[in-house]
């Protein structure tokens, strides 16, 4: 006999994946000539066992995908065994073990920093970080990344589902620049491709001049502050 053994995937940090309900075909000709067709869909440990399989070469081993699976998990090719004394043999089994990894449909979380259109500071060195709400697949995802020059942050293979976004203010960029609260984007068939903009407002905070003369009259004169805020770009108020 023989044991095929599917795993959806086996990565350390992408936990919450179900191994049950995935069903595998086993088709093709025994040595004696007869025909083989047989079914086994897998366990909540993601085996699926193929009992009593006559001895024969060139079996095919097929993942029959659900429609509803087909829309989580990318489409695995056949593969070819052959049960013989000599395929068991080499088995460091009792059987012959055979894996399937699908990987999770997916797509891209692009990111743009956008400054105000008279700052000169760079837009590179912004740290975000993308963490899964929920996925199709049960995944629980969670990326962090930093801006390029250009302001470009991209996070590939990403599974389809919803994500939160959150900008991580260094402490000196957050003495320059508001934060903002994080938001939502949704990967799928339909938005494999998320593109997502972000601004940031400069701080800002009052400046207070109080006239004084010797005779009283403190009114209708005029102030101009002028500078280069810390954000970059020059400041000129008149008032």
């Amino acid at each position: 006999g023989m044991t095929t053994y599917y795993v959806a995937n086996n990565s350390a940090d992408k936990s919450g994946v179900s191994l049950a309900g995935f069903k595998f075909t086993l088709t093709g000709t025994a040595a004696d000539g007869s025909s083989v067709s047989m079914s086994a869909t897998t366990d909540a440990s993601g085996t699926a066992r193929f009992i009593d399989v006559p001895y024969g070469s060139g079996y095919a081993l097929k993942e029959v995908l659900t429609t509803a699976q087909k829309a989580i998990w990318e489409a695995l090719s056949d593969q070819s065994v052959t049960v013989s004394d000599a395929t068991l043999d080499a088995s460091p089994y009792e059987y012959i073990l055979k894996e399937f990894v699908n990987n999770p449909k997916s797509g891209t979380i692009t990111i743009t920093k956008e400054l105000p259109s008279d700052s000169t500071s760079a837009k590179s060195g912004f740290s975000f970080t993308v963490t899964s709400i929920s996925t199709t697949g049960g995944y629980a995802y969670t990326a962090t990344g930093t801006t390029s020059e250009d302001g470009r942050l991209s996070f590939s293979n990403v599974p389809y589902g919803t994500y939160s976004i959150k900008e991580n203010l260094t402490s000196a960029q957050a003495k320059i620049w508001k934060g903002k609260s994080a938001e939502s984007v949704t990967v799928s068939a339909s938005t494999e491709d998320v593109t997502y903009r972000l601004e940031n407002e400069p701080k800002t905070g009052p400046v207070t001049v109080v006239k004084t003369s010797e005779d009283g009259t403190v009114s209708g004169f005029s102030f101009t502050l002028s500078g280069t805020k810390a954000a970059g770009g020059s400041v000129s108020i008149t008032k």
